[in-house]
């Protein structure tokens, strides 16, 4: 019988969804049964599902959905309703977009090609913006039509938005650097929002004072909304508060807002406030509508809060500036204020002296104004800019040093080789203001200190006399190193966060968005601020309503408390890792969840895994532990048990206790050790699992049977093992082997009978020729005649032989015991059994041999195989009721891989032995049967059904095979397959001399048995060949010569002896005084039953009657002489 070679695997691999697609009911889909889909298609999904790419296939003129693990991610909620769904169906929001692609692809059989195409996906429950990368590929039917298209895909969403938000920064950060004035700011700002209406569809820009905010800029309207507020009242709250930075303002009663780039407004919009740096107030806020289409993840508001702390650094430097400005231009005002009033006190002088008094004390209040002013100043004299005076601001910058009286050069030697002292020559030569922003000057602060970096906004003012005469220099400006210092942590703060972004947006952002874990960021109050879509994949519970809802409203009531102690744990700063709580599903349900969470400032960053199946599994694990029958334990290689379960206690009836104190070695039968701890060492070495079986001794002091599976934990350090109590099954074994061998020898005992018939006939007929032969040589030895007696002799002792032959047969057959494999010569078998088939047949059967000329030999069960062939005869005989022809062939069999796969076999050398008929056949839908036990076609009390069963069996046993080949009105053949042995077989050719030599030297050789004619041709024998008998008829009396003094080298004994004491029991009774005493058993049963079943002792050996003369005196000689 042929078998087929197993086609591919339709759906190979171990992942999601190959093992989606083997659970799909296909005969439901579009696709119909995987049985009738083409070859094109099957190969497709193949190369699909062991592609690491992203990929889908669609199939017929659906477009049946199918796609691999890669894909699934972008599937979002969709999967696994999606599989085969059509893609109209499934991708019903962006069909206009792709159905032209996908009609250039079925109708005209092209590939396409589309980059970075923005689809807008409802994958996790709204339309989100998503930009992907992809082709269609025709795939080409068995037929060679358009079957569907192959698409690999990547997804290019993150890429797409981060690159827009970071030119957005990008473009903002060069328009600051050239702003001179907050409208310069707000211009620069308005111009970026207005540039990304995607991720800005709209904004608001509202400027605080100290308790208002006013509207003052927009971007996305024509005009301001009518349900816009203009003016914002800090600190009162209410649905338009600007007081928290990163509010979330509710837009969804407003109609008619600005859209940007999408087709709806947005429904939400966040307070991202213009923080003044090193200070709790704000400049000012810019509201910003949300796009629509996005979450409003750490990704998105991150960079609206990147782009606020731009604007707000902007501010902060066009304010400083633009007060540095201002501040020069009124100072250099009060200079010339002061020279006027100094001309006009001289001119008042000579007229009023009041007015002298009243301009003093003007002056003097000018100059207490110009010592408190914030800014630092001073007045420097002459060419040289000699030090006139200077306020308390100026001492702060130089150090508090002596300066008044001194020139610059003397007072501030330092600063001589960084162009100051040049700028004044210049200011003062020229008459023109020098002004500087940000200049950096190395001023030695302290006596004898290192020289220490500011950066100052200064401005050089000549000063004229009333001649237009330069007399001197006003020095003004302030020390902004604070500021300048300030803005360069920002610039470093800016550029980390924008690496954050760029980090975060592309190792985070899909994560977030994918992960089937729950994340989220937990407040000190218990509140989740942000949570990715998992919570609603998980628990059902949207972003929205997890952020309402404190962690102890969602907690199962019984978790409450322990979850409490371990939040508290992490407001102290610890972190919490693997905490396990149940949290309630929207649809009231609970679900277990394994917590980590890492405190960092003042939040609490969590990440939780759904682990309720892991707990159901766990608690099956356990109620499987406490109700298995099995012994369930886990052990170390030291041989100690670490757990049990309740069984080892109902079985061995040992406490836990105890098992768990003592080393399991103590339990183990002595026997088993060695193979236990080789069983344990190879699994140790190797990490695969292991079987055997031991005998553990149990608290009533039985050795039960225990049948162990082992298989080792990770780490190397500990094994779990089950093991199963065989008692019972050891006990069924045997009464089952009781069974069969009962069976069997009532099969045997059934061929012998039906032997008995031809049988009966050949003894009458050689009992005939010896019984007349002896009868004409007693005749002619008493009429004196000698010649031609040799005749009569040899046809006697033929035919004596060829009975002896038959007998042998019969008790082969009839014998109980099960036989061990041996190297056989097959040929040589079924030619010896020919004689035998044929008579058991009848001579209506024709009965062929053809051996094959060099067959190898095999390592089997002689009498077994004897048995099957007979029985093989048998059911051809009764297959051919009017005669017919049976032929039993021997070949030498090489089986390759193919060849061994048909017959259920491994490659390699076998013998076959193949018994044909030419009967009625076997229907096929009876093959499949016939090895069945108690499965038979024959009327009821004409077979047992056993007989193929018990060859098959056999076969299977010696490592071979049996296979039936048959046609219905033409015959039928059975063939035995069987290994090759490569070993020689032993030469069993009778010992045919004629002559007894003389081998003894007088050895002494007891003879015991029953038959008067048999006792005496074993004496004379032994007298020809030179040995000294003694004789003995019973076993008693046989025994007393062995329990005297008596010389005996050799006890000869029959096995069925009369008196109550067999061979066997005499032999065993003379073995307890004469240990080294060598037997030969003569009996006229089948060997082994004769002597107990095979259980021979050294020096023992075994001869069956009938036997020839000079083999008996061989077999003595061989005994005697030890060879």
């Amino acid at each position: 019988m042929n078998e087929h070679v197993r086609p591919p695997e339709v759906f190979p691999g171990t992942g999601e969804m190959a093992t989606l697609m083997r659970q799909t009911d296909w005969a439901n889909t579009a696709l119909g049964p995987v049985e009738s889909w083409s070859q094109a298609l099957k190969t497709s999904v193949r190369i699909l599902l062991t592609s690491k790419f992203d990929m889908w296939l669609g199939w017929g003129k659906d477009v049946a959905f199918l796609y691999n693990d890669a894909y699934r991610p972008t599937l979002g909620s969709k999967h696994p309703r999606s599989l085969a769904m059509p893609t109209r169906e499934l991708w019903a929001e962006i069909w206009s977009d792709i159905e032209p692609l996908i009609r250039q692809v079925y109708d005209k059989g092209e590939a396409t090609w589309s980059e970075a195409l923005p689809l807008l996906l409802e994958r996790n429950g709204f339309p989100e913006e998503t930009y992907h990368t992809f082709s269609y590929s025709p795939v080409f039917d068995d037929d060679g039509s358009v079957g569907g298209l192959l698409c690999a895909v990547v997804e290019e969403t993150k890429r797409v938005i981060d690159r827009r938000r970071l030119e957005s920064l990008g473009d903002l950060s060069r328009q600051l650097t050239s702003a001179e004035s907050p409208l310069d700011v707000f211009g620069a700002a308005q111009a970026v929002m207005q540039g990304n209406p995607q991720d800005i569809p709209f904004s608001l820009t509202y400027l605080f004072d100290d308790i208002r905010a006013t509207l003052i800029d927009f971007t996305g309207f024509e005009t301001v909304h009518e349900g816009i507020p203009r003016d914002v009242v800090l600190g009162q709250g209410g649905d338009w508060s600007l007081d928290e930075d990163g509010a979330m303002l509710d837009l969804r009663g407003l109609e008619g807002l600005p859209t940007g780039s999408w087709s709806r407004p947005p429904e939400r919009a966040v307070v991202v406030k213009l923080q003044r740096q090193g200070a709790e107030t704000a400049h000012g806020a810019i509201v910003v509508g949300l796009n629509p289409h996005l979450l409003a993840d750490d990704d998105y508001l991150g960079y609206l809060k990147l782009l606020g702390g731009q604007i707000a650094s902007g501010l902060a430097s066009a304010e400083a500036y633009d007060a540095t400005r201002r501040r020069a231009a009124a100072l250099a005002e009060a200079v010339a204020l002061r020279e006027e009033a100094e001309q006009a006190l001289r001119r008042a002088n000579e007229m009023l002296s009041t007015e002298v008094e009243a301009r003093t004390r003007e002056r003097d209040n000018l100059r207490e104004l110009f010592r408190r002013a914030p800014g630092f100043m001073c007045i420097l004299s002459g060419p040289d800019h000699v030090f006139e005076s200077m306020n308390e601001a100026y001492h702060q910058l130089i150090g508090h040093r002596d300066a008044i009286g001194r020139t610059v050069r003397e007072a501030l030697p330092e600063i001589g080789s960084q162009g100051f002292f040049e700028l004044l020559d210049e200011v003062y030569r020229t008459g023109q203001p020098f002004v500087g922003r940000k200049v950096e000057a190395d001023i030695q602060r302290a006596p004898g200190g290192p020289l220490e970096r500011r950066f100052l906004n200064l401005v050089y003012q000549p000063i004229f006399d009333e001649n237009r005469t330069i007399t001197g220099i006003f020095v003004e400006g302030h020390d902004i190193t604070d500021q300048v210092r300030g803005e360069e942590a920002l610039r470093r703060l800016n550029a980390d966060l924008e690496r954050q972004v760029i980090e975060r947006t592309q190792a985070r952002g899909r994560t977030w968005q994918v992960s089937p874990d729950l994340l989220g960021a937990l407040n000190s109050e218990g509140y989740f601020v942000t949570s990715n879509p998992a919570w609603l994949t998980v628990l059902g519970w949207t972003e929205e309503e997890v952020a309402g809802q404190s962690i102890f409203e969602l907690l199962h009531p019984e978790d409450v408390e322990a979850t409490e102690g371990g939040f508290l744990l992490t407001q102290q700063g610890q972190a919490a890792i693997r905490f396990p709580n149940r949290y309630r599903c929207k649809d009231g349900s609970y679900r277990w969840i394994s917590w980590t969470g890492v405190p960092e400032d003042g939040m609490v960053y969590c990440s939780g895994r759904d682990i309720t199946d892991d707990v159901a599994a766990q608690e099956e694990r356990d109620r499987l532990w406490t109700l298995s029958e099995d012994l369930l334990a886990r052990a170390d290689y030291a041989g100690n048990l670490v757990a049990v379960n309740p069984a080892w206690t109902k079985v061995l009836g040992w406490p836990e206790a105890k098992l768990l104190a003592d080393p399991y070695g103590d339990i183990i039968h002595p026997e088993n050790i060695e193979t236990i701890t080789s069983a344990l060492s190879e699994m140790s070495s190797t990490g695969l699992p292991t079987r055997f079986e031991s005998r553990i001794l149990a608290a009533d002091g039985v050795w039960r049977p225990i049948g162990w599976t082992v298989s080792p934990e990770p780490g190397g350090q500990y094994f779990i093992a089950v093991g199963r109590d065989l008692t019972d099954d050891k006990a069924r074994e045997a009464e089952l082997i009781e069974a069969q061998e009962a069976l069997r020898q009532s099969q045997k005992m059934e061929a012998v009978g039906q032997l008995t018939g031809g049988i009966a006939h050949d003894f009458n007929n050689l009992l005939a020729g010896i019984s007349g032969g002896l009868e004409i040589i007693e005749r002619r030895l008493s009429q004196g005649r000698n010649e031609g007696l040799d005749r009569f002799i040899r046809g006697a002792q033929s035919s004596a032989q060829r009975a002896a032959a038959l007998t042998q047969r019969l008790l082969a057959f009839s014998r109980r015991q099960t036989l061990d494999p041996r190297p056989t010569d097959v040929n040589r078998l079924v030619h010896g059994m020919e004689d035998l088939i044929g008579r058991t047949v009848g001579p209506a059967i024709e009965v062929e041999v053809v051996g094959a000329a060099g067959l190898w030999p095999s390592r089997v069960d002689a009498g077994q195989l004897e048995s099957a062939l007979l029985n093989l005869a048998i059911n051809a005989r009764d297959a051919m009721p009017g005669g017919g022809r049976i032929t039993i062939e021997t070949a030498n069999k090489w089986l390759d891989e193919r060849g061994a796969r048909e017959r259920d076999l491994t490659p390699g050398q076998y013998i076959s032995i193949c018994v044909t008929d030419t009967g009625t056949g076997i229907a096929k839908d009876i093959v499949e049967r016939i090895f069945d036990p108690f499965f038979t076609t024959k009327p009821i009390g004409q077979g047992t059904g056993l007989g193929l069963s018990m060859i098959h069996g056999f076969v299977r046993q010696s490592g071979g095979q049996i296979r039936v080949y048959s046609e219905v009105d033409k015959g039928t053949t059975m063939c035995l397959y069987l290994p090759r042995y490569t070993g020689a077989v032993a030469d069993d050719a009778l010992i045919s001399e004629a002559e007894i030599a003389t081998m003894g030297a007088g050895e002494v050789v007891l003879v015991i048995d029953d038959e008067p004619t048999v006792r005496m041709l074993i004496v004379d024998v032994l007298e020809e060949a030179g040995y000294l008998p003694l004789e003995a008829h019973d076993g008693q009396s046989g025994l007393k010569i062995l329990q005297s003094d008596a010389k005996i080298d050799l006890l000869i004994t029959d096995v069925g002896l009369p008196g109550g004491m067999n061979g066997r029991q005499v032999a065993d009774a003379a073995r307890l005084t004469r240990p080294d005493l060598k037997i030969l058993f003569v009996t006229g049963y089948a060997e082994n039953a004769a002597v107990g079943n095979g259980h021979l002792e050294p020096g023992m050996e075994v001869i069956t009657k009938p036997f020839v003369m000079t083999e008996l005196a061989a077999k003595i000689t061989e005994i005697i002489d030890g060879v």
